[in-house]
Formats: C-alpha cells, structure tokens, sequence
C-alpha cells in the first residue's frame, strides 16, 4: 500500500494514515469560547474526509486577555462541548488532537502577556506587559490546566502552540525577547520559560500525548535561526518526550510581508526546516508543512524520510474530499488552494473564516447562522 494512505504511528498515536489536518483557525466559535454546531461540525466532516488525525485549532488557556471567537480550553462549562468535538471526531475513525495556545503579544489588547514590551506589528497601542515570574508561573499553570481539561474530555493529544509568533515561540526569538535576566540573552536562557510550560504540562497529565507546534526558524532579520530552532526541538524532546513535533517557520509578521509572498507559495518550502529538525530528533516523530499541494510532493516527504506524517491546513479547506481524490474514490478535480488569503482577511476584519473555492452551497452550509462580528 501507498504510504501516503497506509496506517502509522506518531508515537503513541496509531493512525489510519499520516496525513494531518492542522490546526486552522476558522472564528467559528461564539464570543464566550464555546462549541458552535458549526464548530461541531467542520471538524466532524473534516474527521469523516478520510485524514489520520485531526488537530483542533487553537484554544485559549485561561488569561485576563481572551481574544473573540476563540475555543476555551479551560473550565467546566466548556468541558461538555470540547467532549462532543472529541467524540465527533473519533467517530469518524481520525484521531482528535486539541491545540492550546496563549496568543501573547498577538492578543489584540494592551497589557497582553510577553517576553518584553515589543507590540505586534509595531502598533504602539497595543504595547503588551513584560511577565514577570509570577506571570510565568500562571501561564504555566494554565498550560496545564488547559492540557488537562483536553484530556478529560476525552481527545486522543494535545498540541501546545509555539509558533507563528505566539507567547512560546516569541519567548525563543531574540527579535521579540529583549530580556536582561535568566529568561532572556542566550538560546539557554531564551527557552527556558517554554520548557517551563513543557515540564508543567508532563507533570499534571503523566503519559497523556503531548504534541508540539514547533517554529523551526523565523524569517525576519534578528528572528530565531534554524540552527536555533534545532537546537530548541531537541531540548523539547528532552523535557517534554513528546508525542510529536509539527514543524513550521515564521510569524504572522513574516507573513504579512509581501517580501516573503514568493516563498509563502512555493510547493514545499518549509520542507528543509522539518528535515532539519527530524535529522536532529531521532525517534521523535515529524509532522511537515508548508504548501503540500498535491500527492506527488507528499509522498516524496514519506518515502524520503523527510518527516513522518504530512500536515495540511489550508489544503483541506479549500477541498475537503482531497484524501478521497487522492485515494481514487471521488473523480473531481482537487480544488487546490490558490493562495488568496481570503480565509485569513474575514478573520482579521472579525469575521469567520470561508474560503473563495467553496460553492454557494457549502458556503451557506458552512456559514449557516454565525455571526457576521464587526
């Protein structure tokens, strides 16, 4: 049997096959972070499309700065919904992973929690508030906590967010972290706080799968290296043992530049920053991003040992039968991703997510009565 569609383990997870779908933020949460049918039912459907495991975007952890439209993954009003998800998804035969994340500077309110006082984008009302230790220890303990709740609601992982420039990632990169004390300085320094948050984490849920979104390198002058990154993804592995490391590069500032617009749809241009972390990680398992388009390049990731398993976000929005296509059970053409940023701009203006390639039908299926925010 093709790789591309035969079972595999990502550790203690036992897939049907190694194709993942990432965590995409889509808004479809309410304003109070609770499952929303159509939350429900995007990830039941994306489940039932045929992928190995299914990782739920990102949800909040509790903080004093919660952004709308979010998931929470903390409290016990939210328990009964995040255990409806969980089951959705398992019933259709994928594993459920939660990812839990703290947005950091990338709150959208002053005050936010960060390494040091540098605001997103350079937008000086949104100036965030350098933590403290006890800032720390709260925000490791939420990790935890988070990660707990995630377990008892009965997901098969959890996947703590440290990429895209979020509060983990942002305190390995010296552009963001301009600490003078034990957290800041040196790579040693620099990531001691996110492995903080890994021993927590290990600590309150024991053997529980714990997944990693990894920011491999930056790509911004002064941004985490790869030889950094690297260096990062094996102390992980130490600290936490996880159950894998999703590999990714940048930060929503990165990706905003049109610089980098070239790179952002080259066919798998983070392939090297996954490489490089697998090559580092022996036994680890890899999951590998970036611009996965088709089955030709996804499978020279598999048979070339470039990764473990295949990550696709946008890919599946765009097209949810795309495993079916691939797998020769739907003739239609893959509707393929055609780098719009559609999805993306709704939710910077407030509003969910849906992309430019779906029907009418889907469209209004996929919408059905959410809120249009302003």
């Amino acid at each position: 049997m093709n790789a591309l569609l035969a079972p595999c383990d990502l550790g203690p997870l036992s897939l049907r096959n190694p194709i993942v779908y990432l965590p995409f933020f889509t808004a479809y949460a309410d304003e109070e972070g609770y499952v929303t049918p159509q939350i429900f039912e995007h990830y039941r459907r994306m489940a039932e499309s045929g992928v190995g495991m299914v990782v739920v975007e990102a949800s909040l952890v509790r903080d004093r700065h919660l952004a709308p439209a979010s998931l929470r993954a903390f409290g016990e009003s939210h328990l009964p919904g995040l255990q409806a998800l969980a089951e959705a998804i398992r019933s259709q035969g994928a594993k459920a992973v939660m990812q839990i994340v703290h947005p950091g500077r990338f709150s959208g309110s002053p005050g936010a929690f960060a390494p040091s006082a540098v605001p997103a984008f350079g937008n000086e009302q949104l100036v965030p508030k350098e933590m403290d230790e006890q800032d720390m220890m709260e925000v490791a303990v939420a990790f935890a906590e988070a990660a707990d709740t995630v377990r008892r609601a009965g997901f098969d992982g959890v996947e703590l967010h440290g990429a895209t420039g979020y509060l983990l990632s942002s305190f390995t990169s010296p552009r963001t972290n301009l600490r003078r004390d034990m957290y800041g300085g040196s790579l040693e320094n620099r990531m001691r706080f996110p492995l903080e948050v890994c021993r927590t984490v290990r600590e309150v849920v024991g053997d529980f799968p714990v997944g990693y979104r990894l920011m491999a390198r930056e790509y911004l002058p002064e941004g985490l290296s790869l030889e950094e990154g690297v260096i990062f993804a094996q102390a992980i592995t130490h600290e936490l043992e996880p159950a894998y490391l999703s590999v990714t590069a940048g930060t929503h500032e990165c990706f905003a530049s049109f610089s980098q617009e070239e790179q952002k749809t080259s066919r798998g241009f983070m392939l090297p920053e996954a490489e490089a972390v697998k090559n580092a990680v022996h036994g680890t398992p890899v999951i590998a991003d970036g611009q996965l388009q088709d089955r030709a390049i996804c499978e020279y990731v598999l048979r070339e040992g470039g990764a473990d398993a295949v990550g696709l976000g946008r890919v599946l929005f765009a097209d949810i039968n795309w495993v079916r296509k691939i797998a020769g059970q739907d003739v239609d053409l893959i509707r393929n991703c055609v780098q719009c940023n559609n999805c993306q701009n709704q939710i910077s203006q407030g509003k969910p997510a849906f992309c430019i390639r779906w029907s009418k039908t889907e469209r209004a299926s996929n919408l059905k009565d959410l809120p249009q925010r302003q």
